[in-house]
């Protein structure tokens, strides 16, 4: 199964090398990887977006998040399957072509913001749910409300990964990433002070 959104594209290679990966039955699912646009520049460097959207049927199921509480949105991009078996990746990226403008970036991850604050908190008393997460989620999660994570966000997407080389439009977009995660923490520690008064 190809999960995509409507705004998501492959070309001829992307096609051809998952022809040539679901042939080896040595994994059961893929990683993804997309290129992203900002500011109406395609990022070819940064942290790359990614997601287990490629798997053989009935090799697993999404995680179950208890949100119903919290959440109205549909936030499929945070959760993920859980597959039985090897997790391998395609190499070659889907063309994520999002065009919707900044105003329309600045109010999604506002709206991810509260809902990654809230995941956070969950988290912290449901400690089984830790066994499920990639490498990648147990580092954020455990280290997502330190006051340095933006900063080391900032640095590592544009220098250790090169974000630099997009320019300007390389340099907003970890500024705004590292502005994202800088709103979840205050969210966490905003929520904490309420709950302790």
């Amino acid at each position: 199964m190809l999960f995509l959104d409507s705004d998501e594209f492959v070309d001829n290679d992307f096609c051809n090398a998952v022809a040539s990966a679901i042939v080896n039955e040595r994994y059961n699912g893929y990683w993804l990887t997309y290129t992203n646009h900002f500011l109406g520049a395609k990022l070819e460097h940064g942290v790359a977006q990614r997601k287990l959207a490629l798997f053989r049927v009935g090799s697993g199921l999404y995680e179950r998040i208890e949100e119903d509480g919290w959440s109205g949105l549909d936030m499929e991009i945070h959760e993920h399957p859980i597959i039985e078996g090897r997790v391998g990746q395609i190499s070659v990226p889907i063309d994520h072509r999002d065009y919707k403008g900044l105003a329309k970036f600045v109010e999604r991850h506002k709206d991810y913001a509260l809902w990654e604050a809230r995941r956070y908190l969950q988290l912290q008393t449901e400690v089984g749910e830790w066994k499920r997460f990639t490498p990648r989620q147990r580092f954020k999660y455990r280290y997502l409300a330190r006051w340095w994570y933006p900063l080391f966000y900032f640095l590592f997407a544009y220098f250790m990964k090169r974000g630099f080389l997009d320019r300007a439009a390389g340099f907003h977009y970890a500024y705004y990433k590292s502005w994202y995660f800088h709103t979840i923490r205050l969210l966490i520690h905003e929520h904490s002070e309420f709950r302790n008064q």
